[in-house]
């Protein structure tokens, strides 16, 4: 199941209208924040995991340049846009999903983001399966400073599915658990 709902994610994404804006009414909107996001929340609460917090966004307003969907635990952090937490990024010039291990990048340089992610990779274990930071880009184009290359600098730790060849539900959930079990364990 989460292997179809990340590639309809993708194709819904990817196939949203250019005059389409994220909202209730819109079916991008509405997958991304409800089915994609409940599936995930059951996933995590099957694992044990009930008191985390689990939010997709595809954009407020206007669409993001990166969609996500995090998972976050409020003894570590009290949102998304700082802290630590676990997220599915899409990247949607590349065709491919990333499960990281990531900080916020609100308010931080690209400088102060590897910094601090250097410092926590000392404290938090690796995934297994996992890489250190993340292998290859989330946009074809990321000028200094933009979203995407902050993003990138702020990995930990990550894991990355190709599109083209999801691995089967059962690997998608072994490395979601290993993912959490390493971000609990900081927490």
């Amino acid at each position: 199941m989460l292997n179809n709902l990340l590639e309809e994610a993708f194709k819904l994404w990817h196939d949203r209208l250019p005059n389409e804006q994220p909202g209730h009414d819109s079916p991008v909107y509405d997958f991304f924040t409800t089915k994609l996001q409940r599936h995930i929340e059951g996933l995590t609460h099957r694992f044990g995991y009930q008191e985390l917090i689990v939010k997709a966004s595809v954009g407020i307003g206007r669409w993001a340049q990166i969609p996500w969907i995090g998972i976050r635990n409020s003894n570590v952090t009290a949102n998304f846009q700082e802290g630590l937490f676990v997220v599915y990024v899409l990247s949607p010039d590349f065709g491919a999903i990333y499960l990281t291990l990531i900080q916020g990048v609100s308010n931080l340089s690209l400088d102060e983001l590897e910094k601090s992610a250097s410092e926590l990779r000392r404290r938090i274990r690796k995934p297994m399966g996992f890489s250190v930071g993340l292998e290859g880009k989330l946009a074809h184009c990321e000028p200094l400073n933009s979203r995407p290359d902050k993003y990138k600098k702020a990995v930990l730790y990550s894991r990355k599915y190709d599109l083209q060849k999801l691995p089967h539900d059962e690997e998608l959930e072994k490395d979601l658990r290993n993912a959490l079990e390493a971000y609990q364990d900081y927490a």
